[in-house]
């Protein structure tokens, strides 16, 4: 073995002759070691930290893409938000009976909307539910990209706590992508996406977004490459089925929420990927 000096060195032991080289020319495997963790800093989209938790922050190679539900008065549009109301007619009906009522209409085109629980003025009855359908065109992010992280957001106009509640994410499959009905009461699913959301710690005010992390689960079901990535939102007890909630005579518990519909995109309900390249092996050359 050449030692990059002025002579060689010859090793007629049997054992470790790699560990010899290395030990030999130390100076040359660090400098190719430290090419390529270079690399893979350049490169990286991940956050990246320092023995001391620090954040080293990445030099690039990473994305964040941001999508709407459209308006529903845009020419076309492809995506669509908006509530569908679960309603006991002209009479109420007890939890069980308002969770599988069915709907006479949605709301595609209002600026504000809420999605709530409303109790009747008969003990233990209720007259309305509302679920809520948020749909987001994610074509634009490649189909071999690596998702992150994401998260959905609302922002809040006002909230109604007449009981304990939180707010849950899930997928849906209305009819279409670009409209709801009355029939899609039923269309949304009960696998919870990103943790719940009390009512109670959430922000209603004229600045302040409230996001839910979407999991693993939630990541999976982002389409990517072509089609839409349809979610939904419903009060956590809807969802579950358990336990049902304290009745409150006349009382509603939800949330009221600036939809696609209002005016530019700054409060409306959003869906934010962090997505980059799938990762590259990287080999390492002495």
């Amino acid at each position: 073995m050449w030692d990059d000096q002025d002579h060689y060195l010859s090793d007629f032991r049997i054992g470790a002759k790699w560990s010899n080289i290395i030990r030999y020319r130390w100076l040359a495997v660090k400098k190719a070691v430290d090419r390529m963790i270079l690399l893979s800093v350049l490169e990286s989209w991940h956050p990246i930290y320092d023995r001391q938790g620090k954040l080293l922050l990445p030099v690039g190679g990473g994305a964040t893409t941001t999508v709407y539900p459209d308006p529903d008065a845009v020419h076309s549009p492809t995506t669509v938000d908006g509530v569908v109301p679960g309603e006991a007619g002209h009479g109420a009906a007890d939890w069980a009976g308002i969770r599988a009522s069915t709907s006479n209409i949605a709301f595609t085109t209002e600026a504000t909307r809420n999605m709530r629980g409303r109790g009747s003025n008969t003990d233990g009855y209720y007259i309305e539910l509302g679920r809520v359908f948020l749909l987001f065109d994610t074509s634009g992010i490649d189909a071999d990209d690596t998702i992150s992280s994401a998260t959905i957001s609302l922002f809040l106009v006002s909230k109604l706590e007449a009981w304990t509640e939180s707010v849950s994410i899930v997928t849906s499959n209305p009819n279409t992508n670009t409209t709801l009905i009355a029939g899609d009461y039923d269309k949304l699913q009960a696998v919870i996406q990103a943790p719940n959301i009390t009512i109670n710690s959430m922000t209603a005010d004229d600045s302040t977004y409230t996001d839910w992390t979407l999991t693993s689960t939630g990541l999976g079901n982002i389409a990517q490459g072509s089609g839409v990535s349809k979610f939904g939102s419903r009060l956590t007890l809807d969802l579950a089925d358990t336990p049902t909630p304290s009745w409150v005579n006349n009382g509603s518990t939800g949330i009221n929420w600036n939809t696609a519909d209002q005016t530019g995109t700054s409060k409306d309900p959003k869906l934010t990927v962090i997505h980059g390249p799938p990762f590259t092996p990287r080999v390492l050359m002495f």
